[in-house]
């Protein structure tokens, strides 16, 4: 595969690894099945992290295809052949040879079972041969986040040289035997497996913590949870969650808690006002969050997780909002002229003042967030709905003086007044024209008086005409008409100053309002109002539309109309409620099932739904308000998800494992296999600080190991410490094979130390026991040696004796056998039978001493090397015919049978050969009974003649047979005591024979008779 971008920053869960860490890095896994690192599952992220920081070797065979990714430690069982192309490959392709074995028990673990075999044994290729190596192994399953087995853990060991040791040291001694078939036992329930964990709580969007026990030790803590308490790791970490800020304690926080923790109940706040000291000061913070109970395995509430994020920016984004719009409305509402704002096409009124409501003889019930011709219908043929649609199509403002209106009287009259009114385009934060400022003042008073005053000059200009002698007393009427006329222009002054100050209100109310929305627009959570008993929606900011996912264009329509997937899941039903009886709902946490580009998606959210109140007290809609939490319930299924699978892997894991937390190093999770380990009940170890729960373990070097791994994050190893503890109270000492490996969150925050043990007492103590075995054989081998060489110095004695005594005698016993003769030869002819019978006995026996020494000068000369083979080609069968020949004329006890197959022509000494024959025959003959048949055959096979020499007499036991060919070995019977021989005849023929480059052996049975073999070379 190519290779990426050495720049590329590394993910944390490919980080360290050693060769393999590099290796992986390296491949460009793109067109992989695997995919980018970055876009793998979680589950498979983690245990590629444990697997790099694992001292033990392990694979992760991941998929149903399980593709294959290892460490360092694994890397030398897939030997030259099969690494580094086993990674990504199949373990189907990579284990081939051994897929019959291995494939059903993937197939079981990809079902959730787990295996583990000690000293396994499976014929690997790996080094261009086919090897039998032996594992101790387990295979477990890996789940992702919803719980699915999604690949395959294998953790193993290989025990091939053990097991080559163990059976060379089989073979050692008798005395061993018992230890090492010991030793093969205790290493038989040797237990490995995987050491695969990972940190429980990554970085989170949310801020997040843990705290454990009644005093709510603040166990793990994320930045953002730092962030929000305004404090550091360690002013936290590992301490009382009120000690650690005792602001709380008076804000009711022990009480939540304690709910929590003893009645398992949870709990939820939305913008509650918490106060906290943070930036040298205490701060009022608006916070939502939850509060949820943490189970052990037991099902017992061991601690609290708490989920939250700072919402204060929102909140009093919210206040400074309501606050301008209360301000806003309060100004409307004061100002003596008729204020309106319509919203869309449909000039729905969003908002009237009381000074409006007083002209048209309406109440804010019978007018807020309806169209305004459904209001007024009476405005239909008139040019209003004309000239405000023109506004809106052209953003033009449309200003009339004394404008006619024909509105309908209550008592269905219609009453025209006039009004001055100007009609102004309101804009949302994008420039988008969304409705219409309507400012009037009705001065239908000023119209009508204007026109009376007119008909009121044109009747006196008749009078004037008619009456012209009463000039003088008009005169004075008309001053008083002309101060009259001064005081109305004053008035109409007024007005117009009055006009002009309502104008400038009217245009700061516009941008008032025009900031308010905007502010609401960009509020960063939703927000809607709905009007009326239909639900209409009048006013709607971005966010809100995003989450509905229904387009812009929503204003004015019916919730009801706009959301009906809502129908189902009893939202109508709360806010109809709301509408009804005034009083506000809240919902935290709540699923919402929303069709979104066509997809019907599952959201969840803390929402309100808020009534809202006209000045006469009667609600006339509501305001939805909502915070989106998916992402937060989200990360708060995975968090429990991954406790789950946490707790589970160590639970089940075949070693002893244990999670150590905090500088006290407290028992949080620890498996049967480890509680076995320490020896005490599970009860007196769980949430204890080690130490305190095994005070026995003190003092024997481990109170620094653990604080180095602590402090350092550097993992320690030892391989058969020996640790002693009070075990089911008796001391003992357990040899233990251990990892103290440091337990890291995402934010490289040391949290605990993970303990990863292997119990190998038993394996040590049987070591020891061969050791010492070892040694006393080592003793008894060199006693032994001592003694060899002493005997060895005897034999050479005693051969030395035996070849000088042998050639000694041999001078005086040629002479008493030459007197022997003569006598038997002047004796032939004499009467005296006793003598004659006594001189052949007497040359018998000197035969047979003759014979006795010569043998043991041919040992004497063997052992010195004076010894002469002198050989020739000649005919074996010839030589057999000769022997057998001789032995008939002196043996008529035993028939003696010959079978010859084709000649053979050997290279030997001929008189040598002769001797071994006729050894053999000797030995048939007095080691069988009587009137039994000898057989003798001889056989061509191959490139050597085969002889043997079977008789029918007493056989040879098991025990004897290894040792028939030891010099001067005789197999000492009842049957053999009276039989005569130094045990010299076999071990000479074996000589003989050997230095012939020709094998002999024996093949015999207790109580039915033996046959003696031997094979030479034919000449080529």
């Amino acid at each position: 595969m190519p290779v990426n971008n050495a720049n590329q920053s590394i993910p944390y869960f490919l980080q360290g690894g050693g060769e393999m860490g590099e290796l992986i890095r390296s491949i460009d896994w793109s067109t992989h099945l695997l995919g980018q690192p970055e876009s793998w599952p979680s589950a498979l992220k983690y245990s590629v992290s444990m697997m790099f920081s694992s001292a033990l070797p392990v694979l992760i065979c991941w998929g149903q295809e399980y593709l294959q990714l290892y460490n360092d430690q694994f890397r030398p069982i897939n030997g030259e052949t099969k690494h580094p192309q086993a990674v990504g490959e199949s373990a189907k392709v990579t284990y081939a040879e051994i897929w019959d074995t291995i494939g059903p028990m993937f197939a079981g673990v990809m079902d959730g079972q787990t295996f583990g075999f000690p000293n396994f044994m499976v014929p690997l290729d790996r080094n261009g041969r086919t090897e039998d190596c032996y594992f101790d192994f387990s295979y477990s399953p890996i789940k992702d986040d919803n719980g699915v087995v999604a690949g395959i853990l294998v953790v193993c060991v290989e025990t091939t040289a053990k097991i080559g040791a163990l059976n060379t040291l089989s073979d050692v001694n008798e005395e061993l035997r018992d230890a090492l078939a010991l030793n093969a036992q205790n290493q038989n329930k040797l237990r490995e497996t995987e050491s695969s964990l990972r940190s429980v709580i990554s970085q989170a969007p949310v801020a997040m913590a843990i705290f454990r026990g009644t005093d709510y030790v603040v166990e793990t803590v994320n930045n953002r949870a730092l962030e929000l308490w305004g404090r550091k790791t360690d002013e936290v970490n590992q301490k009382p969650i009120l000690a650690a800020m005792p602001e709380l304690k008076e804000q009711g926080i022990q009480a939540l808690l304690d709910d929590v923790y003893i009645n398992g109940n949870s709990f939820a706040a939305s913008e509650l006002a918490v106060e906290l000291s943070r930036n040298s000061g205490l701060e009022t913070v608006f916070v939502n969050f939850v509060y949820e109970p943490l189970y052990d395995a037991d099902g017992n509430i061991n601690g609290v997780i708490t989920i939250g994020f700072d919402v204060t920016e929102s909140v009093l984004e919210r206040r400074k909002t309501e606050d301008s719009e209360a301000k806003l409305d309060q100004v409307i509402d004061l100002l003596p002229a008729a204020i309106t704002i319509l919203i869309g096409p449909d000039l729905v009124i969003e908002r009237t003042n009381p000074s409006n409501l007083a002209y048209w003889k309406k109440t804010k019930a019978q007018t807020f967030g309806k169209p305004l011709l459904e209001v007024l219908p009476e405005l239909v043929d008139q040019p209003f709905p004309g000239q405000l649609r023109h506004v809106l199509a052209t953003g033009e403002t449309v200003v009339v003086n004394e404008g006619e209106v024909n509105l309908e009287l209550p008592d269905g009259t219609i009453s025209t007044t006039y009004v001055d009114y100007s009609y102004q385009p309101l804009t949302d934060n994008k420039g988008q024209r969304i409705g219409v400022l309507v400012m009037s003042n009705d001065v239908t008073e000023k119209v009508v008086s204007r026109r009376l005053l007119e008909a009121n000059e044109e009747e006196l200009q008749v009078i004037n005409e008619d009456l012209a002698a009463a000039n003088e007393e008009l005169a004075s009427t008309n001053e008083e008409l002309a101060a009259a006329n001064e005081e109305l222009a004053s008035v109409n002054e007024e007005l117009a100053a009055t006009n002009e100050e309502l104008s400038e209100t009217v245009d700061k109310l516009s941008v008032s309002e025009q900031q308010v929305r905007a502010i609401v627009e960009s509020a960063p959570f939703p927000i809607s109002v709905y009007l009326g008993s239909e639900m209409k929606i009048a006013l709607a900011n971005q966010t809100m539309l995003e989450v509905w996912g229904k387009g812009e264009n929503v204003i004015g329509y019916s919730y009801m109309d706009l959301l009906p997937e809502l129908d189902t899941q009893g939202i109508y039903e709360k806010l109809t409620t709301v509408y009804d009886t005034g009083k506000p709902f809240h919902a935290r946490n709540q699923r919402v099932d929303l069709v979104v580009d066509g997809v019907l998606q599952p959201v969840y959210f803390n929402y309100s739904f808020t009534p809202l109140f006209d000045g006469d007290g009667r609600v006339y809609g509501v305001m939805n308000t909502a915070a989106d939490v998916t992402d937060l319930n989200i990360a708060k299924h995975k968090v429990e998800q991954s406790e789950e699978n946490f707790r589970d892997m160590i639970a089940q894991a075949p070693v002893a494992m244990c999670l150590l937390t905090g500088p006290n190093h407290i028992i949080e999770l620890a498996n049967d296999a480890m509680v076995e380990i320490w020896g005490k009940s599970y009860a007196d170890v769980i949430n204890k600080p080690v130490f305190d729960a095994l005070p026995d373990a003190r003092e024997q070097g481990l109170e620094q190991v653990m604080k180095t791994v602590y402090q350092t994050g550097v993992p320690f190893m030892a391989s058969e410490q020996p640790v002693t503890l009070m075990r089911y109270g008796k001391e003992d000492i357990v040899y233990q094979n251990f990892v103290y490996q440091p337990y890291i969150n995402n934010n490289g925050a040391i949290l605990g130390i993970l303990a990863i043990s292997v119990n190998v007492t038993e394996q040590v103590l049987a070591r020891q026991k061969i050791e010492q075995s070892e040694a006393e054989l080592l003793d008894i081998k060199k006693r032994l040696e001592a003694e060899l060489e002493v005997g060895k110095q005897l034999q050479q004695q005693k051969d030395g004796f035996i070849g000088m005594a042998s050639h000694e005698l041999k001078t005086p016993l040629t002479s008493l056998s030459a007197i022997i003769q003569v006598a038997g030869l002047k004796l032939k002819h004499s009467n005296d039978s006793f003598l004659k019978d006594a001189m052949t006995k007497a040359n018998t026996q000197v035969k047979k001493m003759n014979g006795l020494i010569n043998g043991f000068l041919n040992i004497s000369r063997l052992e010195s090397g004076k010894i002469l083979i002198e050989k020739t080609d000649f005919h074996l069968e010839k030589l057999l015919k000769e022997v057998v020949a001789e032995h008939e004329l002196t043996v008529s006890s035993h028939s003696i049978e010959l079978l010859v197959g084709n000649d053979v022509v050997i290279h030997a000494d001929r008189d040598k050969i002769g001797s071994v024959i006729s050894n053999l025959l000797s030995n048939a003959v007095k080691y069988s009974p009587r009137g039994k048949e000898i057989s003798v055959k001889c056989l061509l096979l191959g490139n050597q003649v085969h002889v043997s020499i079977k008789d029918q007499g007493m056989g040879i036991k098991a025990d004897d047979l290894p040792k028939v060919f030891d010099r001067y070995y005789r197999v000492k019977t009842s049957h053999t005591q009276h039989i005569s021989g130094f045990g010299i005849g076999l071990y000479l023929s074996a000589e003989i024979i050997h230095r012939h480059d020709g094998e002999i052996w024996v093949e015999s049975e207790s109580g039915k008779g033996s046959t003696f073999y031997f094979s030479l070379p034919i000449v080529k």
